[in-house]
């Protein structure tokens, strides 16, 4: 968390987030002592209380602390009570839909199966996790895939270099927007602080987001564009409170999409250099060098500890490391085919109440007289990496703007969106990798976690948490042949006629896009031999060109690049 938070998060933010992860990770580490002791036919009597503890605080977060918080960072409003109101009010849409399908679910289960007030908690519990282990099977199922495949591109240095050539011109494009947006703000501040009367009820409010655009606009940005070139109107609206706080709430927002961006196209040229520093020094030694690593255009070391150094460099980033990744990207394809493969056969268990397909289940049975460690290890593994595959795919919806997650620059409400989804999808995996184990229910025993669930009184939501998981291999399949991106494609080219903007496959190229990426990193390696940081002046003041772009462009009417 602390690796992702912006500099200026409150401590209040980082506190809340920090305590929906340990609470998360409370429950997942309790499932191996749950599934220990179920198997050993002695439960704990303490188990019960810390179930009941994280998960019903991992409710209350996910469902009620966490959204109202969100909001509640995320507004511009000027008093503690005025954002609070804000919050509520925003959360009261969220609310009630949760409402109307939790209802929904309540009179389903009324007329299936006979439920009572006694027995609604239990039920609203059950309902809760299925909703989580539907939704979580299709988020898993997407990492099962594309983590493999993602380490397996990972081993290929030009492949990830031409990639990061692109994502270096995507993000460029992003950041010159960002910068248009951000000029925008704060000449609507600047312009509105102005016209404002100094006499004026709401002065005070217009003096703090004056400040705020004075303090943290993280560059000069006076006189960068004036309103003819703007293309549009610069609407401000002084009269009512409500008004200043949507502006000081847009100034805000958009700080924090500049600097996200900016940060992203650091971290990506630094990724570029790094594939291209590996594919030039395998390319010298290919050519008859000796096997030293030295980054593009550094001069030769002189000291033996140097020569040393970057032989050691070589051997790992240039000869160890491929083939490393390649083992692991196997080793997980096939953890991943035992996933889908338990998964997919569960309702073999329902039915039939003897037939074990699922690979953990044997292996658990085979080491079950080991010690209490060898248990619980073997237990974790799997767990976690499927809670690792869920919580790649959720977090790979940052590409829809929903929110981003981004080394140094993540604002509170990406923060606390994350803890809260984090939150949401611990206890239905939990349950989910407990069916996946069929030796832990033999001979009618039952875990704390299941009896505190309720599913077995349930036998229709049983039914579907058994059957649903069907659809895993086949939606595997289709996200391994990237069918949803070609349908994508197909759709926003000839039903709307636009590009597509969004995309989850790591393989699709922009040939225009690689090349102005490539004369982007030539003029920014330039300047890194010159002594300057990554993206210095990248955007233009007052419409002048930058150093880096102008270099490029230059590279680009010589027919240059990389």
């Amino acid at each position: 968390m602390v690796h992702y938070a912006a500099p200026d998060t409150r401590w209040h933010v980082q506190l809340n987030v920090m305590f929906a992860l340990v609470t998360s990770a409370s429950v997942v580490a309790l499932v191996p002592f749950d599934i220990y002791t179920t198997l050993q036919d002695h439960h704990l009597p303490v188990i019960q209380p810390l179930w009941n503890t994280s998960y019903w605080l991992t409710q209350l977060l996910t469902w009620l602390i966490l959204p109202i918080h969100q909001i509640y960072a995320d507004a511009g409003d000027f008093t503690v009570m005025s954002r609070l109101n804000t919050a509520v009010r925003e959360n009261l849409i969220f609310y009630s839909v949760i409402g109307f399908l939790s209802g929904v679910g309540v009179i389903f289960l009324v007329f299936v199966e006979s439920i009572t007030i006694f027995t609604l908690a239990q039920s609203g519990m059950a309902i809760s996790n299925m909703f989580g282990i539907t939704t979580g099977m299709f988020l898993m199922g997407y990492g099962l895939v594309e983590i493999p495949r993602l380490l397996l591109r990972k081993a290929d240095a030009a492949y990830m270099l031409q990639r990061s050539q692109q994502r270096v011109a995507e993000l460029s494009d992003e950041l010159e927007e960002a910068h248009k947006a951000l000029a925008h703000s704060v000449l609507v501040v600047q312009t509105t602080a102005n016209t404002m009367p100094r006499r004026h009820p709401l002065r005070w409010a217009m003096d703090v987001i004056d400040k705020e655009a004075t303090e943290l606009v993280p560059m000069r940005l006076a006189g960068d564009m004036r309103f003819e070139e703007m293309g549009e109107d610069v609407d401000y609206d002084f009269d009512e409170e409500a008004g200043l706080a949507a502006l000081r709430r847009r100034l805000k927002r958009t700080i924090t999409v500049y600097m996200r961006t900016k940060y992203q196209y650091q971290a990506a040229v630094r990724s570029a250099f790094k594939y291209e520093d590996i594919v030039e020094n395998v390319k010298r030694a290919q050519q008859g060098s000796r096997w030293r690593f030295r980054p593009v255009g550094a001069s030769p070391g002189g000291t033996v500890v140097a020569e040393a150094t970057e032989r050691l460099l070589f051997l790992w980033k240039c000869v160890v490391r491929a083939p490393l990744l390649q083992v692991t990207a196997a080793v997980l394809a096939v953890a991943s085919g035992a996933v889908v493969l338990a998964e997919s056969t569960i309702w073999f268990k329902y039915f039939s109440g003897t037939a074990n397909l699922s690979v953990f289940s044997h292996i658990i049975a085979a080491t079950r007289e080991a010690n209490q460690v060898a248990v619980q290890v073997l237990v974790m593994l799997p767990l976690m990496y499927m809670c690792i595959c869920t919580y790649f795919s959720l977090f790979k919806l940052a590409k829809f703007k929903f929110f981003s997650l981004t080394a140094h620059s993540s604002d509170a409400f990406s923060l606390l969106l994350s803890g809260s989804l984090v939150c949401r999808y611990g206890a239905p995996l939990c349950y989910n990798f407990m069916t996946l184990l069929p030796v832990v229910t033999e001979n009618g025993r039952q875990t704390v976690f299941d009896k505190m669930q309720g599913f077995g009184s349930h036998g229709t939501l049983s039914l579907i948490i058994s059957t649903f998981p069907l659809v895993l291999p086949f939606y595997c399949a289709l996200v391994a042949f990237n069918t949803f991106n070609r349908i994508a494609e197909n759709c926003c080219g000839c039903c709307f006629g636009v590009k597509r903007q969004y995309n989850f496959n790591e393989e699709v190229a922009n040939t225009d896009m690689y090349i102005k990426g490539g004369q982007i990193l030539t003029a920014e390696r330039q300047n890194q031999l010159a002594g300057l940081p990554i993206g210095d002046g990248i955007l233009p003041a007052s419409g002048a060109a930058t150093p880096t772009h102008a270099r490029a462009a230059r590279l680009s009417s010589s027919g240059g690049g990389s």
